[in-house]
Formats: C-alpha cells, structure tokens, sequence
C-alpha cells in the first residue's frame, strides 16, 4: 500500500498514558508518530529515526490498541527502555482509527491543529513529503 497525505483532520483529544507512566493528551505541539496496535511498533521506530536524525526532532509514539491493557506489557517487552517515557498507549478511538489507518502514521501538530501527515510505512516518498512540510512550517 502506498502511503497517504492528510492536511486537514479533526480529531479529537486523546487521553494516553506512557510505557512509564506519564499522563498526556493528544494532539499536543509538535510531531506525533504511531500506530494501530503494538505490530506497527517498528515502523514506527524506523519514522521515529529518520524524524530524530533528519529534522533535529524529538517525537512521540502513540500506539492506539483495541485492548490497551493487554497491550501494555507487550509494549514494554518491544520498546526500549530508554524511549518509555515517549511510548504512549491510548484505547482505539474511532475517529483517529478512521483518519490514519492502516497506520503506521506520522503527524505534524501546530498546538491543537492538524497541520500535517502521512500515513503509511516510512518509505522514502513518504519520509520526503513529511520532512518537506516540516521545514515549511517551522520558517
């Protein structure tokens, strides 16, 4: 499948909690990476480097899961240590679900707006349409 761009989406706030813990709502400022289901985990790894290495970025992941409780520890198995503190897991919310499947996705927020994304694997037209509407929006 070839990845999509969005750059108009409502969605709504999202609840989540870290691999560590934390509490926060989405959207927030800045970039969002994630999944549906802890199976997208490594393609989300794969935008979460080319985002930290390219744009001097630090982002987030968000896996939505049907069952985040059984989730959870699956997550902590699969992420490294050192990013729980930025693994967030919230219930599958239909609206995300809807605008960014199959996922994986990658997504640009300005505050609460939705400025940016794509979703689909971090192939690399998808890495180069991101990466260009990033450094547009941050002039």
């Amino acid at each position: 499948m070839r990845s999509r761009e969005i750059w108009d989406a409502q969605l709504t706030v999202l609840s989540a909690v870290s691999l560590s813990g934390e509490e926060v709502s989405f959207p927030a400022d800045g970039i969002l990476i994630g999944g549906i289901g802890e199976g997208q985990l490594p393609e989300c790894a794969v935008w979460r480097k080319l985002i930290d290495t390219d744009l001097g970025s630090l982002s987030r992941t968000l896996i939505l899961a049907e069952d985040p409780e059984a989730t959870h520890p699956i997550l902590l198995a699969s992420a490294p240590r050192s990013l729980h503190s930025q693994v967030y897991i919230t219930a599958m919310a239909q609206e995300w679900a809807e605008a960014l499947s199959p996922g994986p996705f990658a997504i640009l927020w300005d505050g609460p707006r939705f400025v940016h994304g794509v979703v689909g694997k971090p192939t690399e037209d998808a890495w180069e349409n991101f990466a260009d509407a990033a450094r547009r929006f941050s002039r």
